[in-house]
């Protein structure tokens, strides 16, 4: 709803005839559906399915010329005609040389059959050439059915361009059927339902606008239209338009060609596959388009970009989820549409593995069709030919350089490649960079979707600091962030917030979906409010991805540089199955490579990033964790008797609670004096079933472990932290800097843990820690005895010494400062921080007053 409120704020009607476009989109393509699901059904993956997919692709270039191409630079010129004359006199000829044109291109058809199908398909049979025939009889009809499309588009009667131009395919399907109802299907229904679609429709629009538009047309006008101004200038339209065509129509061919070399099948597996990976193109990126494509025309030239943009971000964000959903339940959606008939399980697995391949394709057509309106509006078309040319070429060097060793899918993936390069470079050309006005300084964009816990925290101290250093920040982040009205308070900080994040962890996962959908359109439309061209936006604790690249999107598409803090270089756990893993992990690579700034906290991070995301090493800074000395003073533990040990924070599988567990209770059980305080809950609902398993674990007629099981709130930590000794950290795989190590060191607390991820830098330089030398039952029982060992006072001045260094090394005035280090390679005014001591009493000045 969020989205359909923005689209409606595009102009008046936008979301109705947005509603009804897509509708409308939507029952031709069921109808297709149907269609590609009674042809597999009835005539599963052969020889002869390849000639007639092969074959089919020359008539649906050509419609993709008139409705792309064609209509890219006609429609304007026949509007253009009839508001200055009231008829476009040029039309006779245009209609007449037409449907010459599609005559060449039949007999031109034939002519080649031979080698075509030896080209596009590894057996040329008689049926094949017949097929060819038949398809090639199909020309003439298509262009005459652009042209007509063309001019209702020109005169406004969108809705019913669309509405005939669907109508071949929908008449395929009935034909199909109807010949398979009375017994008369046979190899040739395919072609002959294809020519009878659209033969009967074009012909019929040609009869339509010859009625209409060319009664008492004169010789000239349907002989000698080039020497009329307006047929001229829409030749030289024409021309700029078709250049890109052609080397879009060459390069799906030379794919064809190339997927060919797979084997027998493999055209047709991909036929089938670009079916369901392209859906969305014809759903939502084509309609959408000539949306955008009107919307722009209507637009005066300055508003133009504005419109742009706003249509970019709610297309991107349509595109992206239907992707994302369809390539969630590819398996499904192909099984529900192929496996009929004499369509095998063998066959669907070949599909099914080329589907995410075009669903990145159609991510990328979707938004470059955008650009391409655009850019044609402002009269840089030839900017935008250019790069597409580039792509097609390198795209075929590549499978031309990778011979023989490329299979299917990945023959697409290099069409994804190289046209998705192309696109953020057209993106980048739609989008230049404004000069920030003389009154109107860049500012930095603190963004967060967390409302509590240690992120919230993280937040509050890095937007004090720099505060404090006399840096201006604007935080968005949820309705319900607890720090809220601490920061609201202070005079250089800026606050805007979106709704609240919802963070129930026992509800289903649609309401779940649904409440994470909706929080994320809201706090992306607030980040693309608050942020200007030349404003840095430095990214928090962004969402799950894919979802949370909508955040990058929008810094992207403002033209804002994009800083973003990896506090978790890796999940702690992934969200998605693990046939998605993969997916889930090209999400990651792609916010970090669309950041301009990568910080981490420590070496650990970085070598993550380098190692496993091949990002650049000289795009990574290393600032410290900061620590979170609470306001109310932290007591040494009174307890004597035995050692009190304390798990803080969220319940995650990657902390290692079950070796504490089996440790603390296996040393109790021996008689050592020891108790574990587990304090926390579970906010990822993939925790779950790990800390049932924990949980089951204790044994509940012993006094070895104590659950506080919930959100501890702030006023309560200095109580429960006081009554600790110490905190255990048996984490096991993390690649990341652990919050509660820093806090615990900032409350002289020492930290038990081992070397995992940052908590080994921790252990070597803070000397306020005792190393866990394994993440094992033994290894944690080890360190336990060690710690036991130390000693109430020995633990204490380890604590002390821990807290003076980490507050002296990682504390917030040097985290301010060497974070403005990285926002001064943007904005070279920047003011830069203050004396250390002053920076250090105003934050704490500030902190005080956070936390009241």
């Amino acid at each position: 709803m969020d989205l359909m409120r923005q689209l409606s704020r595009l102009s008046r009607g936008g979301a109705l005839l947005a509603a009804l476009t897509l509708g409308m989109a939507g029952l031709f393509k069921i109808a297709a559906f149907a269609r590609e699901a009674f042809i597999a059904s009835r005539f599963g993956l052969s020889s002869f399915t390849d000639a007639y997919f092969a074959s089919q692709q020359f008539p649906l270039i050509l419609v993709a010329f008139m409705f792309g191409a064609f209509s890219l630079a006609f429609t304007p010129a026949y509007a253009t005609e009839k508001r200055e004359t009231g008829r476009v006199a040029w039309l006779p000829g245009l209609l007449v040389y037409g449907g010459l044109l599609g005559g060449l291109l039949t007999l031109l058809m034939l002519g080649l059959a031979p080698w075509l199908l030896r080209a596009l398909n590894n057996a040329p049979e008689p049926q094949g050439v017949a097929t060819l025939a038949i398809l090639s009889v199909s020309f003439a009809p298509v262009i005459w059915l652009g042209i007509w499309a063309g001019a209702m588009i020109a005169t406004g009667r969108n809705l019913l361009a669309m509405f005939v131009t669907g109508l071949p395919y929908l008449s395929m399907t009935v034909l199909l059927i109807g010949l398979y109802s009375i017994g008369k299907l046979d190899v040739f229904g395919l072609p002959v339902s294809f020519l009878a679609g659209f033969g009967i429709v074009g012909c019929s629009t040609l009869i339509w606008i010859s009625a209409r538009e060319c009664q008492g047309a004169k010789f000239v006008a349907v002989l000698e239209p080039w020497k009329m101004p307006g047929f001229r200038h829409f030749l030289s339209q024409l021309r700029a338009s078709s250049i890109e065509n052609v080397g879009y129509a060459a390069n799906q061919l030379l794919l064809v060609y190339f997927v060919a070399r797979a084997g027998t099948g493999a055209v047709s597996a991909n036929t089938c596959a670009m079916r369901v990976g392209m859906l969305g193109f014809s759903l939502l990126g084509q309609p959408l388009a000539q949306l955008v494509q009107a919307k722009l025309c209507a637009a005066p030239e300055e508003a133009q970009s504005a419109v742009f943009r706003r249509w970019l971000l709610a297309i991107s964000s349509m595109v992206l989820t239907f992707a994302a959903v369809l390539y969630a339940w590819r398996e499904p959606v192909a099984r529900l549409v192929y496996l009929h008939g004499k369509f095998s399980s063998l066959e669907l697995s070949r599909v099914v593995e080329i589907v995410p391949a075009w669903l990145a394709y159609f991510v990328v057509a979707s938004l470059n069709a955008i650009a391409a309106r655009y850019l044609f509006s402002r009269a840089r078309g030839s900017e935008y030919v250019r790069l597409q040319l580039c792509a097609y070429a390198a795209a075929n060097l590549i499978r031309i350089a990778f011979w023989g060793r490329l299979s299917a899918p990945e023959v697409i993936w290099c069409s994804v490649l190289t046209e998705g390069c192309a696109l953020l470079v057209n993106l980048r050309s739609c989008l230049p960079r404004k000069n920030a006005k003389a009154d109107e300084a860049p500012r930095i964009i603190l963004h967060t979707p967390e409302p509590a816990s240690s992120a919230s925290l993280y937040v509050e101290a890095l937007a004090g600091a720099l505060a404090a250093a006399q840096t201006p920040v604007c935080v968005v982040c949820p309705a319900n962030y607890e720090a809220r009205e601490a920061l609201e308070r202070h005079p250089l900080i800026e606050v805007r917030v979106c709704r609240d994040r919802a963070t129930q962890v026992s509800v289903s996962v649609f309401t779940k979906i649904i409440e994470n959908l909706s929080f994320v359109m809201s706090s992306a439309k607030t980040l693309w409010r608050a942020t200007q061209p030349g404003d840095i936006v430095h990214l928090q604790y962004v969402l799950h991805l894919p979802f949370g690249l909508i955040f990058f999107l929008c810094a992207w598409a403002k033209r804002a540089h994009i800083v973003f803090t990896v506090h978790d270089p890796l999940p702690h756990k992934f969200l998605f199955p693990r046939a998605l893993l993969g997916f889930e992990h090209m999400s990651y690579g792609l916010a970090y490579k669309w950041s301009e700034v990568l910080i981490v906290h420590s070496a650990a991070g970085k070598r993550t990033l380098v190692e496993t995301f091949d990002v650049r090493a000289e795009k990574i800074r290393v600032i410290p964790h900061g620590p979170y000395e609470l306001k109310k003073k932290v007591r040494a533990c009174e307890e004597a008797d035995r050692l009190e040990v304390l798990c803080f924070g969220s319940l995650r599988e990657n902390k290692g609670l079950h070796l504490a567990i089996q440790s603390v209770q296996t040393l109790a059980r021996e008689g050592v004096p020891v108790r574990l305080t587990i304090a926390g809950q579970v906010v990822n609902r993939n925790e779950e079933a790990y800390w049932t398993r924990c949980r089951a674990l204790i044994d509940p007629t012993a006094d070895a472990v104590r659950l506080i099981e919930t959100f501890v709130p702030y006023e309560d930590l200095a109580e429960l932290f006081s009554n600790c000794h110490c905190f255990l950290l048996p984490y096991t795989t993390f690649s990341s800097d652990s919050g509660v190590a820093y806090m615990a060191l900032a409350n002289a607390k020492p930290i038990m843990a081992t070397d995992a991820g940052g908590l080994g830098w921790l252990l070597d330089h803070s000397g306020g820690g005792i190393r866990i030398p394994e993440a094992t039952i033994a290894g944690v029982s080890a360190a336990l005895r060690q710690t036991l060992e130390l000693g109430a006072a020995k633990l204490e001045h380890k604590g002390q010494m821990g807290a003076q260094w980490v507050l002296a090394e990682c504390g917030w005035p040097r985290v301010a400062r060497e974070t403005q280090e990285v926002y001064t390679e943007f904005i070279a005014d920047l003011p830069s921080s203050g004396a250390p001591a002053e920076v250090a009493r105003e934050m704490l000045a500030f902190e005080g007053a956070a936390h009241e």
